[in-house]
């Protein structure tokens, strides 16, 4: 079980709480640990409390972390403090910790929309591209002794709890529905990074809301060549994707130069 970790979770990361410069710290695996003592070294690094979020407390509840062309901000999220154990906030750590490892100012791009786009059509240009970027680095945190696994199974039953619901969704597109978008994304992600908890997906949902699979498997047939350990891989495989949508006359790519630098209260976290 997740509330039994496997990590021993007794290395801390310091991170700022308050504008007045007071900190507290989260503890965290030593394998995680040593990815943010690497993450400091790459890039310059601040860790903050997610109700410090440059955009607004509401931006700051799930674990995340912003780039700009100065700096990568580390947000340790404030709902998942509350809800989730160690080892969930741990694996979550690590892995924005090698998003931030990963990162090359010169080959970033991000495909962003204007604020006329269908509020589906936003959500899923955002979920794709962060689920892209992230199975590459899952595997590695797999190969780790993450349990991502376990963490996609307790997803997994949550997400099923929703299953009353699809048979009045089951005619339509999954990335018309907040609830069926999410599904698909999940499928996507565990299909590449933990194939017993896609199966899982299958066996759940495949006779209530057939559909989610159909629409899923024409997806892949677009994907799957493409080599998602590199970047020139993910990209191609996202315009592909925004291709065989029509979604690509809503998206405009960018570089880091184009992000404004996110403003921090440097007077005091420093």
């Amino acid at each position: 079980m997740l509330n039994q970790p496997q990590f021993v979770f007794s290395y801390t990361i310091p991170y700022y709480s308050s504008v007045d410069g007071e900190s507290i710290e989260l503890f965290v695996s030593e394998k995680t640990y040593e990815f943010y003592l690497f993450a400091q070294k790459h890039y310059p690094l601040t860790v903050i409390h997610g109700d410090l979020h440059p955009n607004g407390p509401s931006y700051g509840e799930a674990t995340d972390v912003l780039f700009d062309r100065e700096k990568a901000i580390l947000i340790i999220g404030s709902k998942d403090i509350k809800e989730y154990s160690n080892e969930i906030i741990d694996i979550s750590v690590a892995y924005h910790l090698q998003r931030i490892l990963h990162f090359d100012k010169s080959t970033f791009v991000y495909y962003t929309y204007s604020e006329e786009t269908p509020g589906n059509i936003q959500q899923f240009i955002d979920d794709i591209q962060q689920t892209v970027e992230s199975i590459p680095l899952y595997k590695f945190l797999i190969k780790h002794g993450y349990r991502v696994a376990e963490r996609e199974q307790h997803i997994l039953q949550d997400g099923i709890k929703s299953k009353p619901l699809l048979a009045h969704w089951k005619s339509v597109h999954p990335l018309e529905n907040e609830k069926t978008e999410f599904l698909f994304i999940k499928l996507v992600f565990t299909s590449y990074v933990c194939k017993e908890v896609f199966t899982s997906y299958k066996k759940e949902l495949n006779s209530i809301y057939p559909r989610l699979f159909n629409e899923f498997d024409q997806f892949q047939k677009q994907i799957r060549k493409y080599n998602f350990s590199t970047k020139t891989g993910q990209q191609r495989a996202l315009q592909r994707i925004f291709r065989y949508l029509k979604y690509d006359s809503y998206i405009t790519p960018i570089t880091i130069d184009d992000i404004p630098l996110w403003q921090l209260n440097y007077k005091q976290m420093q």
